[in-house]
This record gives C-alpha cells, sequence and structure tokens, in this order.
C-alpha cells in the first residue's frame, strides 16, 4: 500500500469512528431529550398580542411531552398535545391538534419544526415556515424562554400547573 492510501484510510476509519459516537449520543427517544429546554415559553411578541386579546401557551415537559395552546376569545381555541425531541439545533413537536374557530373545527395530526437559537436573552424557538393548517398556534413569531415552571396564561383556563395534572391532559389531548 502507497503511504498516501494508507493516511487516507486512517483519516476515513477516524470519521467513521467519530460519527458512530455522535450518531449513539443522539437523543432518539423522549426520555433523551435535553432538559435544558424544557419550561414555559412566551411568544416573543406576547405583549401586543395579548392586548390584542390574541394569548400564546407552550410548555415543554422534561420527560419529552409537550402543550401548545392559543385562544382568542369568540373565535378561536387550539390545543396541540404530543412528544418533542431535539436533534442538533431543531427543536421537533409530533403530536395531535384540535382548532375550534367561529368558522369551524378540526383535528389533524401535529407536527412542526423549531430552529433552536441561544442568546443573550436565553432560549428562542423559531418556527420554521410551512403551510400553516394549525391555525393560531402556526403563528410564524418566535417563543422565548419564560421559566421553567408551569405558567399558563389562556383566559379559557383549562391548563393545570401541576406537573401530573398537565401530564394526563397532554396524555387526553393527543390520544
Amino acid at each position: 500500500m502507497r503511504p498516501v492510501t494508507s493516511t487516507i484510510l486512517a483519516h476515513c476509519s477516524t470519521i467513521v469512528l467519530a460519527i458512530a459516537l455522535l450518531v449513539a449520543n443522539a437523543p432518539v427517544f423522549a426520555q433523551d431529550t435535553p432538559p435544558k429546554y424544557a419550561g414555559t415559553y412566551k411568544i416573543e411578541s406576547w405583549q401586543d398580542l395579548e392586548s390584542r386579546k390574541l394569548f400564546h401557551f407552550f410548555y415543554l415537559q422534561s420527560g419529552g411531552a409537550f402543550l401548545l395552546g392559543a385562544e382568542w376569545p369568540a373565535r378561536e381555541t387550539s390545543r396541540a398535545a404530543g412528544e418533542w425531541r431535539v436533534s442538533g439545533d431543531r427543536l421537533s413537536l409530533s403530536g395531535k391538534i384540535a382548532v375550534s374557530t367561529n368558522k369551524g373545527r378540526w383535528q389533524v395530526p401535529f407536527r412542526r419544526t423549531y430552529l433552536i437559537q441561544i442568546g443573550k436573552a436565553g432560549i428562542s424557538l423559531r418556527p420554521i415556515p410551512e403551510k400553516n393548517r394549525f391555525g393560531l398556534l402556526g403563528w410564524p413569531d418566535s417563543f422565548l424562554f419564560h421559566r421553567t415552571s408551569i405558567v399558563p396564561n389562556l383566559p379559557g383556563g383549562g391548563i393545570p400547573t401541576e406537573p401530573e395534572k398537565l401530564r394526563a391532559l397532554i396524555d387526553w389531548l393527543k390520544n
């Protein structure tokens, strides 16, 4: 074997080993989801939206479950629930959504991906643009980390602040 070929093979085997280690340590299941992202998020423009009576609630539970809710009194109430996971700089939600508007109601599978950005203001989740069939839950603004505790802000209520009761609600909504 020529020295150049053996050098290339040595580098290739190092790269293969590095990829194998990365794949082996990548979060695959909800229980492997990084807890550092868990908590309540507020939509970036929440003060403006709430002054117009548009409310969003976004909670990532440390065990990998999520609840996303929105309300526009007398016009729309939406809830999405399911599982979340992180892969690289993307946070993906997968579950079900129920949208009830003054124009109709529908339930569909819910899948949404957010770009994770960490800056001076903390963690930001910027939605990847896609066709919106999720009503208010398809809003294009980023969500900013607010706090680790459950802090519901929807005027219609119905969001428990106890983790066990919230998990029960998530399980009920996604089934």
